[in-house]
């Protein structure tokens, strides 16, 4: 699931970010191993290529645009 939300910094500036919601992720238990044609692997590899697209739109996205890194 993603959601646009507004997020707090630590140093108190608030940003429109993108949010994963990693931690209500579903997990699967697939394992990707020497025989590429096994369950697994498909299904891994699946993912993966699932993944990086949706990495690819996310990190493409201009209309949020990321903290700039603080140097301490």
């Amino acid at each position: 699931m993603l959601t646009e939300r507004a997020m707090r910094l630590d140093d108190g500036v608030e940003v429109e970010a993108l949010d994963v919601l990693g931690l209500g992720a579903t997990l699967f238990h697939y394992l990707k191993d020497q025989d590429m044609e096994s369950q697994g692997s498909l299904f891994v590899d699946s993912a993966q290529t699932w993944f990086e697209k949706h990495w690819a739109i996310l990190g493409a996205d201009s209309s949020v645009q990321s903290p700039t890194p603080r140097l301490e």
